[in-house]
């Protein structure tokens, strides 16, 4: 008999995890072994055994019971928590570091860096509203269209991003 690993899935959003990858892993892990080994319990088997971290969680906590006994349900789960989810929370993070490094460049008309900034707000979620506004406020170089945004801020306690990059500057 053929000793094979894989590498331990332990389910991380940064997006180093691959959920297709371990998948074919484990196909060819089997693969490596005898020709009656290949069985969907040996599947469920070898996948739960290289589950880690929050993977791990997943499995224990929010896989019912009698899903955790057919490999085709466990596939469709996994793929759904690990693979879209995953791509989703990539593209937030993205979202969220546009933002966070917004600022307009030396050189830069304030049409181009509104623009940038309505790009960024037609990804974005409502909830990073306030955000983008505050670093789009404190990204601009441009310092008489800077103070008019103030100015035209002033008294405004709840910020949101959208009426301040529809208004003509």
């Amino acid at each position: 008999m053929v000793n094979v690993s894989i590498k331990d899935f332990a389910g991380s959003k940064d997006g180093s995890e691959d959920h297709e990858v371990f998948l074919d892993d484990i196909e060819f892990a089997l693969d490596q072994v005898e020709e009656d080994l290949h069985t969907d319990k040996n599947r469920l088997r070898f996948f739960r055994q290289h589950l880690k971290g929050e993977a791990a969680k997943w499995w224990n906590l929010d896989i019912p019971y009698a899903d955790k006994k057919d490999w085709q349900t466990t596939v469709k789960a996994f793929t759904n928590k690990y693979g879209e989810g995953v791509q989703l929370e990539k593209k937030k993070w993205q979202i969220q570091n546009g933002i966070a490094v917004l600022c307009q460049h030396e050189g830069e008309s304030i049409a181009s860096y509104v623009h940038r900034a309505k790009v960024i707000d037609r990804k974005s979620t409502p909830e990073m509203s306030n955000q983008l506004a505050m670093s789009f406020l404190l990204g601009m170089r441009d310092i008489p269209q800077k103070r008019v945004v103030e100015f035209s801020l002033g008294a405004i306690s709840n910020l949101h991003v959208s009426p301040l990059l529809s208004r003509k500057l």
